[in-house]
């Protein structure tokens, strides 16, 4: 049973779980990767539906993980959250991408890996904000 509590994120987990037991991993995805954008939002005390703050997680993540230059700015969501939420979201994104572009793209996701993708997802982002909150 899904009970709305003080924090959103554990809410949101609970439905990417009920996603994966129902084989509902595009949603799963979606979800997941939306929600963790919400988190880090919330956890810099920025507006969650201004677009331009939705952009910088992700921005981040992909700098992360390509090495690229990283601004002040930036480093302030790293440095109060760890690389290892936006590592997780740049993850998300790819997989979920597979998804979006029906496998229309270099190493593509197979479909029996996606489900495994999101449940192994869905444990480390349990792990991450467990670590953060």
């Amino acid at each position: 049973m899904i009970t709305y509590e003080d924090s959103n994120i554990r809410t949101y987990l609970k439905i990417v779980e009920l996603c994966c037991q129902n084989n509902l991993i595009q949603q799963g995805l979606t979800i997941l990767e939306e929600s963790l954008i919400t988190y880090i939002l919330e956890k810099m005390n920025l507006n969650i539906t201004e677009i331009a703050y939705r952009e910088i997680p992700s921005k981040i993540s992909y700098k992360l993980k390509k090495g690229e230059e990283i601004s002040e700015d930036e480093v302030r969501f790293i440095n109060a959250l760890g690389k290892d939420i936006f590592l997780l979201l740049y993850d998300i994104a790819g997989i979920r991408n597979d998804i979006n572009h029906c496998g229309f793209r270099k190493s593509a996701s197979s479909c029996t890996s996606l489900k495994e993708n999101l449940n192994y997802f869905l444990q480390k982002a349990r792990n991450i904000i467990e670590s953060i909150d």
